[in-house]
């Protein structure tokens, strides 16, 4: 059961018929990324169980109430956070390390002196300034 879907920039370009097709071919499976509770698993699936708190990526349709994706898009929910901060992560986590890589992301960005801008709730402003981020409120 999806109980947050995280809202990317690809999601309107797909919805909208940017991409050559027709967006008023439905059905559109919108979404990439959710958090939620598994309420079932395939035959021969050991590695998470219904009940277990997730997120999943590339899950094609995470806009849905529920989605089907391969076990292998699933990773178990960080215990700490929301379900609408889940329902984001892995996206923008991706993308962040991927970007670390194309640059040389061997060592850290706060190590090459890069600034780095962390978005959290206050409460967790202290480790963002641990790991040399500049922090900043939600919204």
């Amino acid at each position: 059961m999806v109980r947050a879907a995280g809202v990317n920039p690809i999601d309107y370009p797909a919805d909208s018929g940017a991409f050559g097709t027709n967006p008023a071919a439905l059905p559109i499976r919108l979404g990439a990324e959710a958090a939620g509770v598994v309420t079932a698993v395939s035959a021969g699936v050991s590695d998470v169980a219904v009940g277990d708190e997730v997120i999943a990526y590339r899950a094609s349709g995470a806009y849905a109430a529920e989605v089907v994706v391969p076990v292998e898009a699933v990773t178990p929910s960080p215990v700490t956070m929301l379900w609408e901060e889940a329902g984001g992560l892995l996206v923008t986590g991706a993308t962040a390390f991927h970007t670390l890589e194309a640059v040389g992301g061997h060592k850290l960005a706060v190590a090459r002196g890069s600034a780095v801008i962390g978005a959290a709730r206050p409460a967790n402003h202290d480790p963002l300034r641990d790991f040399g981020a500049i922090p900043v409120a939600y919204g």
